[in-house]
């Protein structure tokens, strides 16, 4: 399988988004944790980056929607199988 960026993809805001990354992965403490978590299953780095990146994406657009500055102390706390108890 090749490693390599396809044709149609924004090259230019994949490479800021990895260098994001990689940043935010020293720096966020969420991400070291998740980071820890993901490379104690012999996950790719890339893969890890790549996971980062996107919770990145999804972080800033939830700021950006809720209107509300971003607590970087903030940790995330998911209780296991939290639709377990949903009322449906």
């Amino acid at each position: 399988m090749k490693s390599k960026t396809s044709h149609m993809a924004d090259k230019k805001l994949k490479s800021l988004l990895f260098l994001a990354a990689k940043t935010t992965v020293v720096h966020n403490k969420s991400i070291v944790y998740m980071q820890n978590g993901k490379s104690l299953k012999v996950n790719p780095y890339f893969l890890i980056l790549n996971s980062v990146s996107n919770k990145l994406l999804r972080t800033g657009y939830g700021v950006i929607q809720s209107g509300r500055p971003l607590n970087m102390n903030h940790i995330a706390v998911i209780p296991e199988k939290w639709w377990a108890n949903s009322p449906d």
